[in-house]
């Protein structure tokens, strides 16, 4: 009973997202901001009701926080809407003394009802091997939403949705890319459509 009612919030709350406030974000200057960690800002943390971010096609080379509920980031494409951000976790850890916040795209800690669809997003750090989470979410982190996504990196963590044990996470039709713990949710977690590929074989 317990699945049954979970997979069923999952699937029919983000329908709420079709009356939502929409921001745009544009590289262009044809939205409301030129990046998404400015549109973020806008959004109080208060924030309830929800609030759609319409990131248009571009690259975005740039590290985000989510540090508000009830909040959809969504690219225009998964083709066309990039997110790439070189970030190794020692040299985060070295500056600022904690993991949290690690990733290119971070959800801070209890926070809830946040959706990321439609979206390439890439931790582009190659060079010796490390942590290079890619999604990141901290404790308390609840009824969060991937849909849609190509979530790459070369080494560790890649997904890492670290609500723990009240963490709540739908993924369908996203792409997966890393070594150790590339898919590593903490809590509840309800996949479709999505994967990890193979590597190729030697020839």
């Amino acid at each position: 009973m317990k699945t049954i009612l979970f997979t069923v919030m999952f699937l029919i709350s983000p329908s709420i997202l079709m009356a939502s406030n929409e921001i745009v974000v544009a590289k262009d200057g044809s939205g409301q901001f030129t990046t998404i960690q400015e549109a973020l800002n806008s959004i109080p943390s208060s924030n309830a009701e929800w609030k759609t971010i319409l990131v248009k096609n571009g690259l975005y080379n740039e590290q985000v926080s989510i540090a508000c509920s009830y909040v959809a980031l969504v690219g225009e494409s998964r083709s066309g809407t990039h997110i790439e951000y070189s970030l190794p976790r020692a040299v985060w850890y070295a500056a600022h003394g904690v993991n949290t916040g690690t990733g290119v795209i971070n959800i801070a800690g209890n926070m809830h009802d946040i959706v990321i669809a439609n979206l390439y997003v890439r931790n582009t750090f190659e060079g010796s091997e490390d942590y290079t989470e890619v999604i990141r979410t901290e404790t308390g982190s609840t009824r969060l939403w991937f849909i849609n996504l190509d979530v790459l990196c070369l080494w560790k963590d890649t997904f890492a949705p670290w609500g723990k044990a009240g963490g709540m996470y739908y993924v369908a039709d996203c792409n997966f890319r890393g070594s150790i713990d590339a898919f590593c949710p903490r809590g509840y977690c309800y996949a479709i459509n999505s994967g990890i590929p193979r590597p190729k074989a030697a020839v």
